[in-house]
């Protein structure tokens, strides 16, 4: 809708079309507020039982709800001519606006906090952007699970993550190739 009606606002005389202007306006927050719907709704879709979804999920329905209204307080000022509100008016908007903000940014970033922590206690030697449960046990980066088994029996062992002794053993391997000049160090 507000491409169709910024073409007709750029390209036709807008005598005709006295209503262009709001129709332009309100579909650009109705865009925007489409858009920021489908942001916090691709976050709580990603959100299992155990991640504390009833309170992540409250302040999804919070936002989206502070969202709408923040979009239902310029339908008069857009809509009706003349419309003269007084300042409180104003604050309103802009407070509800900050709001706004507040729960569009907090909310992916508790769920994504959120999920590290799950992750992290599930398997302390595992990184922080390896969601650990969509993995398949022993099969990350397709190393055979024998391997994987030496792997965390000897991180186990040594009290170390197991990127630290994958990346040691590389270490290795490469300084005894550059020593026998099969690579360039």
């Amino acid at each position: 809708m507000p491409l169709v009606t910024g073409l007709l606002m750029i390209w036709l005389d807008s005598e005709p079309f006295a209503r262009v202007a709001e129709v332009f306006a309100t579909g650009g927050l109705v865009a925007g507020l489409l858009a920021q719907i489908c942001l916090l709704w691709s976050t709580a879709g990603d959100q299992r039982p155990e991640d504390g979804h009833r309170v992540l999920r409250s302040g999804l329905v919070a936002t989206l709800v502070v969202a709408v209204l923040w979009v239902l307080e310029w339908m008069p000022a857009i809509w009706i001519e003349g419309f003269d509100p007084s300042e409180w008016y104003w604050r309103l908007v802009g407070v509800t606006a900050i709001l706004d903000v507040l729960g569009t940014v907090l909310v992916p970033a508790f769920v994504m906090l959120r999920r590290v922590r799950v992750i992290r206690a599930e398997s302390p030697h595992t990184d922080a952007w390896v969601d650990a449960r969509e993995q398949e046990p022993n099969t990350t980066h397709g190393l055979p699970e024998d391997l994987w088994e030496e792997i965390e029996e000897i991180a186990v062992a040594s009290g170390r993550p197991q990127d630290e002794v994958v990346r040691e053993a590389v270490r290795r391997h490469r300084e005894e190739l550059v020593a026998a000049g099969a690579i360039h160090g």
